[in-house]
C-alpha cells in the first residue's frame, strides 16, 4: 500500500532493511492524431538507446511515450525536456 515509498515503511521498523525498490519514469506525451492512426497502436521497438517507444490513439489525439527509466524515488516525478526530445526525434 506504500507504493514507491515501500522501503521508507521497511525501515520505519527496521533501519537496517536493505532496499527493494527501484524508482522508474516513463515519459509520455500527447500529438495531433496526424501522427498516428486513430484505431491502431504502434510499437517503435528499436530505438537509439534501446527503450521501446509507443504510440497509442486516444480522443483524437496521440499518446506517445517511452518504457521506464529508472529515477530517484520521489512523489512528483516530472518528464524532462531530453525525454520529450528523444519521443519527438524516435518519431
Amino acid at each position: 500500500a506504500a507504493g514507491p515509498f515501500a522501503d521508507d515503511v521497511r525501515r520505519a521498523s527496521d533501519p537496517s532493511k536493505k532496499p527493494s525498490v527501484q524508482g522508474a519514469s516513463g515519459t509520455h506525451i500527447t500529438l495531433p492524431d496526424f501522427y498516428g492512426s486513430s484505431k491502431n497502436g504502434m510499437i517503435i521497438p528499436k530505438t537509439k538507446d534501446g527503450r521501446v517507444v509507443f504510440m497509442l490513439p486516444f480522443q483524437h489525439h496521440i499518446i506517445a511515450g517511452t518504457t521506464d527509466t529508472p529515477i530517484q524515488i520521489t512523489s512528483r516525478p516530472r518528464s524532462t525536456q531530453a525525454e520529450i526530445d528523444f519521443i519527438l526525434n524516435t518519431l
